[in-house]
Order: C-alpha cells, then sequence, then structure tokens
C-alpha cells in the first residue's frame, strides 16, 4: 500500500510534466525525459563498466555519502543493483524534497521508468539532473574527489 501511495503522485507528476504548455519554465516534455534518461542510463553504463574492483568503488562512493564502504556494498548486495543504478538513485533520491528513499527510487526504475521520467517525477529539473548524475558517475569511477555531499538537482515549478 505505501508503494501506491508513492507512485500514484509520481505518475500524476510525469504525466502533468507531459507538453510543457501552460507549465513553469523548468516543465518537462516527452522529448526531455527520454533525452535525460540516455543520457542517466549512459552514466551508469560508464560507472559499470569502469568497477573494476567492488572495494574501489564502494570506497569512493562511501566518501561521497558519508558513510562506510562496507555499508555500501552491503546496500548494493540487498538491493541486488549495479553499481550505476545504486549511484543514480542515490543522486536523486538526495535531491527529492518528498523523502523519496534509495531503495523507493530504485523500484521506480525496476518497474520500467526510465531516468529521466523518475527524475520528472520527482519533480527535479532534468538538465540538472543529468548534470548531477554525471558528477558523482566521476566521483564513483574515481575521476574526482569525493566531497562528502551528493550533487544537488533543482526542482522544477509546476
Amino acid at each position: 500500500m505505501a508503494l501506491v501511495s508513492v507512485l500514484l503522485p509520481l505518475g500524476a507528476a510525469v504525466g502533468q510534466a507531459g507538453n510543457g504548455r501552460g507549465q513553469g519554465p523548468h516543465a518537462s516534455t516527452e522529448q526531455d525525459r527520454v533525452s535525460a534518461d540516455h543520457e542517466m542510463a549512459a552514466a551508469a553504463r560508464e560507472i559499470d563498466r569502469a568497477s573494476v574492483g567492488e572495494t574501489r568503488v564502494a570506497t569512493f562512493l562511501a566518501a561521497e555519502l558519508g558513510t562506510s564502504a562496507e555499508a555500501v556494498l552491503a546496500e548494493r548486495r540487498d538491493l541486488r543493483v549495479s553499481w550505476g543504478n545504486l549511484t543514480i538513485a542515490h543522486t536523486l533520491s538526495a535531491s527529492d524534497r518528498g523523502g523519496m528513499t534509495v531503495a523507493q527510487v530504485l523500484l521506480l526504475h525496476d518497474r520500467g521508468m526510465g531516468w529521466g521520467q523518475v527524475a520528472a517525477g520527482l519533480r527535479l529539473t532534468l538538465a540538472d539532473a543529468v548534470l548531477a548524475v554525471r558528477a558523482e558517475s566521476r566521483v564513483a569511477r574515481g575521476r574526482e574527489r569525493a566531497d562528502g555531499k551528493m550533487a544537488p538537482i533543482g526542482a522544477q515549478s509546476l
């Protein structure tokens, strides 16, 4: 039942942002969501390709999340998710004003929503979401130093 209460508002939000007419300046279109989905999925693949060792990626993400590598490894194992999708879910969840957990964000994606659609449903600005995911992808791959906080994503004005 809790999942239904999460999915219904998201579905409504994604539907509202459909054509961009008469909405705020940051409302997303279907094309925006598809484009964002492709870019975020590409970032996930880059993380997955670069994840030579479990502990290495876990260490990078742990530093960014302010937790231990063991906790990140356990979360990944428990959620049964790739490093790339875990990174994206953390990035989106960190900026969600509604308090969606990483597991809830992943569940939306697992149920068939693209990352662009998930971000739009959370009312996050898609361009900011893509930039944040790219930034966190660099951290997860060890290309940038962790700063102890997920990259912020602005909210859409609907």
